[in-house]
């Protein structure tokens, strides 16, 4: 079916009761979000809030277009990240495995059975304990919540665990970015941006009812079970590079959109450049702490020369930006 036919319903964040509020109101389709010309008014009808409703659209757009659209500026810590996924059994009361990627050195910390966990979470708090001004980044915060609670439970201190901070990627990623993909899991992601998988048909349930198997029946575990961690822990620096490259991309993209929107008073050049290989990785909507900036730099007097982009993504015309009273313009 055309993405544009199908229900609201399968956009990210769209539940059943804001599907039945926008069906109420005439709005079936993703399609009819998009051709809508009043959001205030659907609003009203509705009763979902504004924000929540251009925040629909623009996820609507995304999927329509089969677009990624950028609404906040992505950065990470100007640290080391040291990549880190655990694999549990299926209520989440013992780690069996750790996966982390450190200096692009992958290791895997495995526990045969249930007595030797703590033996991993004492190998695991030794080995961090090396590494002083670094950072986790995990898929989400899950991750680092069950290793401190298996810590505390086998009387190891989590206190350098707390101390290193905690990046978790997909908030991050879903704080920046509007993927066209029904969820955000990291699958969905990664297929969506193409990182390689192994093992797409495995899920974490899956890995986990197998190890149960094993303690149950001593059943080896099937290599696919340590590859399936591998590939947790090695996207994860992927999804970081692919969001730092998109940021670099459109950073001189969204220079010049700023500048389309405020009006500046220029000085240097810049000529004609090609900013992105493939035009669905050009759009970019500002979010309020960028428009607040901009507010800012305009007080102090900026304005602005004619700027054009086309589709494509390349600049139409050399844009010229130039300072006030020395002081140099930053967005």
């Amino acid at each position: 079916m055309n993405p544009s036919q199908r229900s609201p319903f399968h956009l990210h964040g769209v539940g059943p009761a804001y599907t039945w509020k926008l069906a109420m109101s005439g709005v079936d389709t993703i399609q009819e979000i998009l051709d809508h010309n009043n959001l205030e008014k659907l609003s009203e009808q509705t009763s979902i809030p504004h924000k929540a409703l251009r925040m629909i659209r623009l996820k609507a757009k995304s999927i329509v277009n089969d677009r990624i659209i950028q609404i906040a500026p992505f950065w990470m810590p100007e640290k080391d990240p040291i990549y880190l996924d655990i694999e549990t059994v299926p209520n989440w009361s013992k780690v069996w495995l750790i996966g982390l990627l450190i200096d692009d050195e992958f290791i895997q910390l495995y526990a045969e059975d249930y007595d030797k966990e703590k033996g991993i979470l004492s190998e695991f708090n030794d080995l961090i304990c090396q590494y002083k001004d670094r950072f986790f980044v995990t898929w989400t915060g899950y991750d680092t919540r069950v290793l401190r609670k298996r810590m505390l439970f086998h009387g190891i201190s989590a206190s350098h665990l707390d101390a290193l901070g905690l990046v978790d990627l997909k908030l991050k990623l879903r704080r920046c970015f509007i993927f066209p993909t029904r969820g955000y899991g990291l699958k969905s992601i990664g297929k969506y941006l193409r990182y390689p998988f192994k093992n797409l048909h495995l899920n974490g349930l899956d890995v986990s009812n197998q190890y149960q198997g094993h303690i149950e029946n001593g059943k080896p575990l099937s290599t696919k079970v340590f590859e399936y961690n591998e590939d947790d822990v090695s996207s994860l620096p992927f999804l970081e590079g692919w969001a730092r490259d998109y940021e670099r991309r459109t950073r001189l993209a969204s220079k010049i959109q700023y500048m389309n929107r405020r009006r500046f008073y220029v000085e240097e050049t810049y000529k004609p450049y090609q900013l992105v290989k493939n035009p669905k990785f050009t759009e970019l909507v500002l979010s309020w702490d960028q428009r607040k900036m901009l507010e800012d730099q305009n007080k102090l007097g900026y304005k602005a020369t004619k700027i054009v982009i086309e589709n494509s993504g390349t600049l139409k015309n050399d844009i010229t930006i130039h300072y006030k009273n020395g002081k140099k313009l930053k967005l």
